[in-house]
């Protein structure tokens, strides 16, 4: 079994009154100009006019009609996204919202970080080159993608793999299901993806253990997981007791953060049961850098974890 762990982000603050989920539908990568979509941020995010299979629809319509406006700008072949298969001039600039993101973690850091045609972040090109460099090796009979990232969905659209969506709180996702009380049976999904879910939970190493009961034994399953995680930091910092958003944003760098990933999370992640190999970013094609940001804790390497 194995997993693919690498590095960020799910709304967990103030979910009640709004969505601050995963990538697709927010105010996110933006070229060197501002994508935000107000009026389909409203109808799909804030209200329930529409349902979650016409959401991810609407969605895909608006993604392909963005980078249709933007396409020529990247035109060229610089740099390349294994998520898409597509190569450009360069990656867009990714611009963070200074009232959720703390500043102090992103200074010095490369912004020229996010994939013009899907959105991927270096983590998510990382994970997905590992993908395509043992995707004959692997059964994706029964796939997960808890909290995805556009770019990971699209290298499994483009690989002709049937996938299902999680999240307990976006509305596009195909299922809504809790990380940690996850309804299916030991040994039985073949691929699990946890986009940066961990560092969101109350109980991670109890989300841990699910998806390592979930996951199909002897090899025949991979459950790719990304964290936050700030190298120089030997051990996973949490505060005690509950913080507000901005106390979050203080600590940990963003204001839906619980915690920061260290360098023990190879170690958490051989406690909870996995065999642990590293993938390195910086042994990735030379075309997908950079493989590192925006921020600080964006780690390059993806964890392969297997499961005996």
């Amino acid at each position: 079994m194995l997993i693919a762990a690498s590095f960020t982000r799910v709304g967990r603050h103030d979910i009640l009154t709004r969505h601050n989920g995963s990538t697709p539908g927010c105010d996110f990568w933006n070229g060197e100009v501002i994508v935000r979509t107000s009026v389909y941020s409203y109808l799909t995010q804030q209200t329930k006019i529409l349902p979650g299979w016409l959401q991810r629809a609407l969605w895909v319509v608006y993604n392909k009609l963005r980078y249709m406006k933007i396409s020529k700008d990247y035109f060229g072949t610089e740099v390349y996204c294994p998520c898409c298969d597509t190569q450009f001039s360069r990656f867009c600039k990714w611009r963070a919202d200074w009232s959720r993101h703390n500043k102090d973690f992103y200074e010095g850091m490369r912004e020229d970080v996010i994939c013009p045609k899907c959105g991927s972040l270096p983590r998510h090109r990382i994970t997905c080159d590992w993908l395509e460099k043992h995707k004959n090796e692997m059964a994706f009979d029964n796939v997960i993608l808890f909290a995805p990232n556009f770019g990971i969905e699209t290298w499994f659209k483009r690989n002709r793999i049937y996938f299902r969506t999680a999240d307990l709180f976006d509305r596009k996702a195909h299922l809504t299901i809790d990380i940690q009380d996850i309804p299916f049976p030991d040994d039985s999904i073949s691929f699990i993806s946890s986009d940066s879910v961990l560092e969101c939970e109350l109980d991670y190493k109890l989300a841990l253990r699910e998806m390592y009961r979930v996951l199909k034994a002897g090899g025949a399953g991979i459950c790719e997981v990304t964290v936050p995680l700030l190298p120089g930091l030997d051990s996973t910092y949490e505060e005690k007791g509950t913080l507000s958003p901005d106390e979050c944003m203080r600590h940990y760098g963003w204001i839906d953060a619980r915690r920061l990933f260290g360098m023990d999370f190879a170690s958490i992640l051989h406690e909870t049961g996995f065999d642990v190999h590293l993938h390195d970013g910086d042994n990735c094609d030379k075309l997908i850098v950079p493989v590192t940001g925006p921020s600080k804790f964006d780690y390059n390497k993806v964890f392969i974890c297997k499961k005996a």
